[in-house]
């Protein structure tokens, strides 16, 4: 069954939402939302992770996993659906406002698990049921606007009842699937402790088990943007956030190569080459594995599943910014320090520089927001890490700084709390000494 919508207004002349349009439109709307279901409930004002983070990185995963459903059985192309999804998404938060300040459902921050009769109850009832249960009416509301809204549109569009059906339901099961992440992981937690899951209760405590010592509950107040006390929830709220985020780092990989001129495979095998082979590939790797050992083995930590979640989220942030750096106009020369060589893909004409800003503002965010999922300190290293560029101009100190700093976000990872390691800084010499040798030999061997 195909269904289209009626777009008519956009390819007439209507602008298409741009990366970082798209990006202040969510989180804009998502603050505004959260403001309002503060006034709306008479309750303490929303914490800076709840506002912006959380809300904010459980509906993207949410809307994108909607418009990757849709785009594949609708006859417009997928940025087209996505203009229609943002301008529907106001109307979707008052929306979620309003189920707010009703009080009925449940109305704290994240998603609060559920046992599997919960999960297809809540699938079954378009969110309505159990009511005291399950993910915030905040996000809840939402999604499901969102889902009834584009089966409207859809209906109107060819007249056909069976449209409409097969757009509500696929909206509505693919955006609920991310506000579900703490059910799916309390269900792995209760299998793997052999608990039983019958009850909300059970599914609390099965995420009680899984959070043991795990990277989110260690040293947390000290690490993370969350209050002192209810650590359990809080921990399942970082853990779910950055499953959200992984998913929808995943569906942002599937709608950019999907896109052109990405989507073709000889652009994909150049950028690929560009990126990997490269003498500072190598030693940036080095330097993150050296501090990650370094922390885990003053730590001591054991390590659970959730553990290698955090560690993908590293992964994540790492690589977004070392493509960043790559895609970057200001890569440092080693022939000249004082001039700078573009991208080798933009001269050779074989991209153009607005997909290039493009990819580098979806970077740019999914490092950013993986470091503040992963800790302050994380981020501190991370933002010191983007900010090299700007403090210095020539590629033989650039490098060993970038090497040193990239040590420090290891250790700072792996030690999972607001402290380095004791060799920590001279490991980042070490490293920066290797750099700076590596950059004389490149330049040696360049000039004869």
């Amino acid at each position: 069954m195909k269904i289209s919508f009626d777009l008519k207004e956009i390819s007439q002349g209507r602008k298409i939402w741009s990366v970082s349009e798209s990006a202040a439109w969510i989180c804009g709307s998502v603050i505004v939302g959260s403001a309002l279901v503060t006034i709306g409930t008479s309750r303490r004002i929303t914490s800076l992770f709840e506002a912006v983070i959380t809300r904010g990185v459980f509906l993207t995963a949410a809307l994108l996993f909607i418009l990757i459903a849709l785009s594949l059985r609708s006859r417009t192309s997928w940025p087209l659906v996505w203009a229609r999804i943002l301008r529907i998404l106001p109307f979707a938060i008052l929306f979620g406002v309003i189920i707010s300040a009703l009080g009925i459902w449940n109305d704290g921050s994240g998603a609060l698990a559920l046992p599997p009769s919960g999960v297809l109850a809540f699938f079954v009832t378009l969110g309505a049921v159990p009511v005291p249960f399950g993910p915030e009416a905040f996000l809840r509301g939402t999604v499901a606007f969102m889902a009834v809204a584009l089966a409207t549109l859809a209906y109107f569009s060819d007249r056909r009842i069976a449209s409409a059906l097969y757009t509500v339901v696929v909206a509505w099961i693919f955006g609920a699937v991310p506000l579900l992440i703490q059910s799916v992981m309390a269900l792995i937690g209760a299998r793997s402790s052999s608990f039983p899951l019958v009850h909300s209760q059970d599914a609390l405590r099965a995420l009680g088990a899984m959070h043991t010592n795990s990277y989110w509950s260690n040293f947390q107040s000290e690490r993370f943007f969350v209050g002192i006390g209810r650590q359990l929830e809080s921990g399942a709220l970082l853990s779910s956030t950055a499953i959200a985020f992984l998913l929808a780092s995943v569906s942002l990989v599937v709608l950019f190569f999907w896109t052109k001129p990405w989507n073709r495979s000889e652009i994909r095998r150049t950028a690929f080459r560009e990126l990997i082979i490269q003498t500072e590939s190598g030693l940036f790797a080095a330097a993150i594995i050296c501090g990650i050992w370094l922390g885990i083995s003053s730590a001591g930590w054991s390590w659970n599943g959730l553990d290698f979640v955090a560690l993908m989220l590293l992964f994540v942030c790492v690589g977004s910014w070392y493509v960043h750096r790559s895609f970057s106009n200001d890569v440092g020369s080693l022939r000249d320090d004082e001039t700078r060589r573009p991208w080798r893909l933009l001269p050779a004409g074989i991209i153009q520089v607005d997909d290039v800003h493009s990819a580098r503002t979806i970077l740019l965010l999914l490092a950013i927001t993986a470091a503040m999922l992963l800790g302050w300190p994380v981020l501190f290293f991370l933002l010191a890490i983007f900010s090299v560029p700007f403090a210095t101009r020539v590629v033989w100190i650039e490098r060993p700084l970038l090497a040193a700093l990239l040590v420090g976000l290891g250790a700072a990872f792996g030690t999972r709390q607001a402290l380095l390691p004791k060799y920590s800084l001279v490991a980042a010499v070490i490293f920066a000494v290797f750099s700076i040798s590596l950059v004389f030999w490149e330049r040696k061997r360049l000039d004869g």
